[in-house]
C-alpha cells in the first residue's frame, strides 16, 4: 500500500490527475491520499517542486563540485 501512497505523491508532481486503480479499492484510496498529500504540501511551501529523492541529489551534487574545488586549489596551492 506503501507504493500506491509514494504513486500518488509522484502523480501530483507530474500532473497527473487520475489513478490507475479501480474505484473504491483500498488501493485507490492510498493513491489519493498521497496525492493529497503531495498537493496540501506544496500549499504551504509552493516553492517546493522537487520530490526528496531530487533535492538529496542535488545536495549531494553541490558538495561533490564543492569537494572538487577544494581540492584543486589545494593541489594549484602547494
Amino acid at each position: 500500500m506503501n507504493t500506491a501512497f509514494l504513486m500518488g505523491r509522484k502523480s501530483f508532481m507530474d500532473g497527473r490527475f487520475s489513478h490507475p486503480y479501480r474505484k473504491e479499492t483500498i488501493l485507490a484510496k492510498e493513491w489519493q491520499r498521497g496525492w493529497d498529500r503531495a498537493y496540501f504540501d506544496q500549499q504551504k511551501n509552493p516553492v517546493f517542486k522537487h520530490t526528496e529523492e531530487e533535492l538529496d541529489r542535488m545536495y549531494w551534487d553541490k558538495k561533490t563540485e564543492e569537494w572538487k574545488e577544494y581540492y584543486l586549489q589545494k593541489e594549484g596551492g602547494l
